[in-house]
């Protein structure tokens, strides 16, 4: 029996981009339900994210927007239980990719589970935890030279890329861009655009090589 606070969604969509979908889902291991959920919540976030900016910009009497109003910068997500909870810094600055670099090393080097990496980047820099787990398997796959496919920051693939060559040498930095190489290849396979920033990274550090 479906459970009273539960609704059924249907909608149509163009045969191919659903072929593609359920394709990448299977690549991920993931379960379309699942991913079209976090789907939700994403765009439900970024839709209050972003009316709550236009909200704190205007003068409204009576209001004191450093006493409530701080949604403008938080992000409302869903934890597995289902309860919705806010997070703040929605926006992933360079500080939470480097706190995020260091975490990853030590999950890297055993002193960590990806589980107890994700939390701590997450409580540390108030990243989203689903992206701090992305941060962990892009770096992991970097050191390896095994393709990734959850996204990360052109941002945090530079510092990633630069950082591994300083702490691991010539070697791991090769593999690491052929990860990112694999990723590019793979994300412009989907038909959903080209990571030219990136590629514009790879290019630049190659040139280092």
């Amino acid at each position: 029996m479906e459970s009273e606070d539960k609704v059924q969604i249907k909608f149509k969509v163009e045969r191919e981009l659903a072929e593609k979908f359920v394709l990448a889902a299977k690549l991920n291991k993931d379960h379309s339900v699942h991913v079209l959920k976090q789907l939700m919540i994403q765009y439900i976030s970024d839709s209050f994210s972003n009316a709550s900016k236009d909200v704190s910009r205007t003068s409204i009497k009576g209001f004191n927007s450093n006493q409530s109003n701080n949604y403008g910068n938080e992000e409302v997500q869903s934890s597995s239980a289902g309860n919705v909870y806010r997070n703040s810094n929605t926006k992933i600055t360079s500080e939470m990719v480097k706190i995020a670099y260091e975490y990853a090393k030590k999950v890297y080097s055993g002193n960590l589970t990806r589980q107890e990496g994700k939390l701590a980047i997450s409580k540390e820099t108030g990243m989203n935890p689903g992206s701090a787990q992305d941060y962990i398997t892009g770096f992991l796959a970097m050191v390896e030279g095994r393709e990734y496919r959850r996204t990360m920051s052109n941002l945090g693939t530079e510092y990633f890329l630069e950082n591994i060559k300083k702490d691991f040498g010539e070697g791991s930095f090769q593999l690491a861009i052929e990860a990112t190489e694999k990723h590019i290849k793979y994300y412009n396979s989907l038909g959903y655009g080209q990571l030219k920033a990136k590629e514009d990274i790879v290019r630049k550090l190659k040139e280092l090589l």
